[in-house]
């Protein structure tokens, strides 16, 4: 998304996560000169300002700062399977983490209290991933795009202490936000809408960084770690809890808001085959758990037995 939209605008292809007044110094002053014309195909001036910054959507910088200082900034989000999410996060880290292979992934099943002072992106400590920071419906239901009804809120994480649930604020964020799920990447139709948003004729998509994928496998083999593996059946079925949560508040808050002709604050292409996509967030990727009607997820197996009366109990075992 991110080397795409360069065509249009003069930005680093790489996080920034700082200060508004910085990223805005930066936009106008340092990146027009450094980005203006590079890989331009369009062979025109870069007419938009941007950046990327991850850390926005989950910390102050957005509830606090954007939306009072660039209210009419579009803020593109875009949204993955949290199991798939955590996996891409934990085996990025791989160069950067010293004594990698003592970590558990087990240890960030944990989520940020409020109450402590140091708290970053749902997790606790300096932590950068954990189970918190999935949880990126709670982040966006603050952004107060939806009724947050009694209902709604225990979507959102109700016992998570992130503040989701009854105690979850309503930023009001004035910001026109346009949502999108990885795998509609591929597809025409989302471009030419948010082309729209943006008021440009059109944004060429034909780069995709995603190419590398193979090589960085190959380069990290050691140090990946495949999330699909059985020991980590239990770490996935507590992502699927919220994951089911996650894929019910979008289809069942978001979509209706997309989907309203008088609202124009909140875009989604395609809101249907939006949802079809985020429905799988209650599904393992892995193809092993399948959900039970209480709530519960367990081995495949396990769920044929039960149906057939031979299993009581609705609590999964290892392999």
């Amino acid at each position: 998304m991110e080397a795409n939209l360069g065509y249009l605008a003069p930005m680093p292809i790489g996080d920034v996560n700082v200060p508004i007044h910085n990223t805005v110094w930066y936009a106008y002053k340092n990146w027009p000169t450094q980005f203006n014309n590079t890989n331009n195909i369009l062979n025109e001036t870069k007419i938009l300002r941007g950046t990327k910054g991850p850390q926005i959507v989950s910390s102050n910088y957005l509830r606090l700062k954007y939306s009072v200082y660039l209210p009419k900034t579009v803020l593109i989000v875009g949204i993955r399977h949290p199991i798939l999410m955590f996996q891409s996060f934990w085996n990025m880290q791989s160069d950067y983490v010293k004594g990698r292979d003592n970590l558990n992934p087990y240890d960030r099943l944990v989520i940020c209290n409020n109450e402590k002072k140091s708290c970053s992106n749902g997790c606790p400590g300096r932590i950068l991933v954990c189970l918190g920071r999935m949880l990126f419906h709670v982040h966006l239901s603050q952004y107060g795009k939806t009724d947050l009804s009694y209902a709604e809120r225990e979507l959102l994480a109700p016992d998570s202490g992130i503040g989701g649930g009854q105690n979850l604020i309503n930023h009001n964020i004035r910001n026109h936000i346009f949502i999108y799920e990885l795998n509609q990447m591929s597809d025409d139709d989302m471009w030419d809408v948010l082309a729209n948003i943006l008021k440009v004729p059109y944004i060429p998509h034909d780069i995709h960084m995603g190419d590398n994928t193979e090589r960085m496998k190959k380069k990290h083999k050691s140090q990946r770690v495949d999330f699909c593996d059985a020991k980590y059946d239990d770490f996935r079925s507590v992502f699927l809890l919220h994951g089911y949560n996650m894929s019910q508040w979008f289809c069942n808050y978001i979509v209706p808001v997309a989907k309203d002709e008088s609202r124009n604050d909140l875009t989604i292409a395609n809101p249907d085959h939006f949802c079809e996509l985020v429905k799988t967030y209650g599904e393992d990727p892995c193809h092993r758990l399948v959900r039970m009607d209480n709530g519960t997820y367990v081995l495949g197996h396990q769920l044929v037995a039960a149906q057939e009366g031979n299993v009581t109990t609705t609590d999964h075992d290892r392999d």
